[in-house]
């Protein structure tokens, strides 16, 4: 029965990763699309602008010159994109995930390549950009931990309390839920 119990766990466990690595694998795959498809869009442009006879080399070395000029005003976007990317990658964390991100810790509700979204306990969204995240702490990834606080009174019989909730804790401990 025990073995039983410590398959299901692992079950659980490789499901719950399983889902991780799927739910990672879409938001790429999702990245990759858009990219591959702002690509074709800059692509076909200049080729309709070449059917066009319209001179791109002037088109192309304006374009350079914005954007080396974007490029250095955009450097904190790169930045921000660049840390998102292998935060996906690497599965630092997840939607759902509680983490600690330094000023700010709570669940995870959003990921993207810019910035994480996330919700303290009193209800506080926090936006970060994933550039600025110097460390992250996931208290919740392939791992739980339950604390119960019981309060006794002064007066109450201590070993029969403990009891109590040792048969509780075994009671749960069996229940499939």
């Amino acid at each position: 029965d025990r073995a039983t119990k410590k398959m299901t766990a692992r079950l659980v466990g490789s499901l719950d990763a399983a889902t991780r690595v799927e739910a990672r694998a879409n938001t790429i795959n999702a990245m990759a699309a858009s990219l591959a498809t702002w690509t074709i869009v800059v692509v076909a442009l200049l080729m309709a602008l070449a059917e066009l006879d319209i001179d791109l080399a002037p088109l192309l070395a304006g374009a350079g010159v914005a954007g080396i000029a974007i490029g250095f005003g955009a450097q904190n976007l790169v930045r921000d994109v660049l840390a998102g990317f292998f935060v996906l990658v690497e599965d630092q964390y997840g939607v759902g995930d509680i983490i600690d991100a330094g000023p700010a810790s709570g669940t995870v509700e959003r990921i993207s390549l810019r910035s994480t979204q996330l919700r303290d306990l009193a209800g506080t969204v926090w936006h970060i950009p994933n550039g600025t995240i110097q460390r992250v702490g996931n208290k919740s990834q392939n791992w739980a931990r339950a604390v119960v606080e019981v309060v006794v009174a002064h007066t109450a019989d201590i070993r029969r309390a403990r009891s109590l909730m040792t048969a509780a804790a075994a009671e749960m401990s069996a229940s499939e839920e």
